[in-house]
């Protein structure tokens, strides 16, 4: 009697062609950890600065790393813009450059690349400040400096600022014409400094950012508008707001 094995080996032949497949599919790669996620600057705008900081590159997977640096804005600089990375940390110099630039709020991105990575781009998010000589030393307009503020938006009503201070009340406005979500950074809030959300934008915040941001120190950034004699700033997304530490 003759036993024919031919069904046999080709389920063998398959089993082994898949198992290779799934191998080749799962072999190791090298990935992307960048830190710090943001960084921010500051400077005065007669007063041109360099100023620098550090981001450091790690490969957290297998193999090599092999990435690319670069920047978004012509005012931010990057060296090295490529390199290798096994388990070292590659640090990456950052310089600013405000020669000729106007007050107001700037942001650019780091793009880190690396194809052949499991994550292969990442980015850091750069702020740059660059106030005017009647701000205060940081480029941060205090929350209760009303009178500067009220200066601000009648006098330049377009530049974007830096606002900080406390939120001590809030309030959504449900049910109400644009249902508003007041942020108040003083109590009472009328004749002082407060940040809006509209409702269309709610759904770009945290959920109920009423509380939130409440009796958190934060700083925002965006323009100055006067309601009824009141500095107010209107926030579109939570990019303008963050805590401040």
């Amino acid at each position: 009697m003759t036993i024919t094995t031919r069904g046999q080996s080709s389920l063998i032949i398959v089993a082994i062609l898949l198992l290779a497949t799934i191998s080749t599919g799962c072999q190791a790669q090298p990935s992307i950890t960048i830190s710090p996620a943001s960084f921010n600057f500051s400077c005065q705008e007669d007063n041109p600065a360099q100023l620098s900081e550090t981001l450091h590159i790690v490969n957290s997977g297998s193999n090599i790393l092999q990435w690319s640096a670069s920047s978004t804005a012509s005012w931010l600089t990057i060296s090295p813009s490529h390199g290798n990375a096994t388990g070292e940390t590659d640090n990456v110099s950052l310089a600013v450059n405000t020669s000729g630039m106007k007050a107001g709020e700037y942001v650019a991105l780091i793009i880190v690349l690396s194809p052949e990575a499991a994550n292969s781009l990442q980015t850091a998010m750069v702020n740059l400040s660059v106030y005017s000589p009647d701000q205060q030393g940081n480029g941060v307009t205090d929350a209760l400096n009303t009178e500067q503020l009220l200066k601000t938006g009648y006098n330049y009503p377009g530049q974007t600022i830096t606002v900080e201070g406390t939120i001590v009340t809030s309030y959504y406005a449900q049910g109400y014409k644009g249902e508003p979500t007041f942020l108040n950074f003083h109590d009472p809030y009328q004749g002082h400094f407060t940040a809006i959300i509209w409702g269309e934008d709610r759904g770009s915040f945290p959920s109920h950012p009423e509380s939130y941001y409440l009796n958190h120190k934060v700083r925002v950034a965006g323009k100055i508008q006067i309601y009824h004699g009141s500095p107010e700033m209107v926030l579109h997304d939570q990019e303008q707001i963050w805590f401040v530490e």
